[in-house]
């Protein structure tokens, strides 16, 4: 019998204007070593466009700086494989 996996939990998503663009955050808890997190940015098109994939590493903090922000609103989300 295999063993249950605990429960995966993204606890937060944040994002904030620094200089060089937007940085991104997110923290989840027991992500473990088994799950990927791809971050997606939504184009003029109004459809969302991979921009960073990582594999969780036990580590419960993640991050990335989106250098390239359009003008205006920047709408990312974040999925998990």
């Amino acid at each position: 019998e295999r063993e249950a996996l605990p429960p995966y939990q993204l606890l937060t998503f944040t994002g904030q204007k620094i200089t060089s663009g937007v940085q991104l955050n997110w923290v989840a808890s027991n992500a473990g070593t088994y799950t990927g997190f791809v971050l997606e940015k939504e184009g003029a098109d109004n459809t969302f466009s991979p921009i960073y994939t990582t594999q969780s590493n036990n580590s419960s903090k993640y991050g990335f700086v989106d250098n390239n922000p359009v003008i205006g609103n920047n709408i990312y989300r974040l999925a998990q494989n």
